[in-house]
C-alpha cells in the first residue's frame, strides 16, 4: 500500500546570523495522487500547547509564522532548505511540515509531519 511521506527538521547550528535552517522532504505516489502544496508552519514553543494543538496549516494563530514552497519547487517528491530569520537566541521553536495533494477523485487531502522542537543556542 501506498502512503504519503512527509518530514522536518531544523537546523540551528548558523553562526553568522539568528536563523534555523529547515529542511522538508516528501514524496507521494502517482498511485496516490498529485502534490499541490508543500510548506511548513513554526511557532515559539512557549505559545504552544500541545493539549490543544493548533499548529497546523491554515489554523489561524496570529503568532505563527507559515511558508509555502514556489509552485516551481512542487513536484512527486523533493527536499528542500528553508531558512528562518529572526530565530531567536535561547528560543525553542516547534515546527510541522504539511502538504495538500488531490487524489484521482480530485478530493483535496492534507497531510502533517511529526512536530519537532528546534533551539536556537546562543
Amino acid at each position: 500500500e501506498y502512503q504519503p511521506i512527509l518530514s522536518i527538521a531544523g537546523d540551528p547550528t548558523s553562526t553568522t546570523e539568528e536563523k534555523i535552517t529547515y529542511y522538508l522532504t516528501w514524496s507521494l505516489s502517482s498511485k496516490i495522487g498529485t502534490v499541490t502544496n508543500v510548506g511548513y508552519v513554526r511557532l515559539d514553543k512557549e505559545d504552544y500547547d500541545p493539549n490543544n494543538d493548533t499548529l497546523y496549516y491554515n489554523s489561524g494563530n496570529s503568532k505563527m509564522f507559515t511558508s509555502t514552497l514556489p509552485k516551481a519547487y512542487v513536484k512527486a517528491d523533493g527536499t528542500v532548505s528553508l531558512n528562518k530569520k529572526d530565530s531567536f537566541y535561547d528560543h525553542t521553536y516547534v515546527a510541522r511540515a504539511w502538504m495538500t495533494y488531490t487524489d484521482a477523485n480530485g478530493v483535496l487531502h492534507t497531510v502533517h509531519s511529526d512536530i519537532i522542537e528546534t533551539t536556537k543556542l546562543g
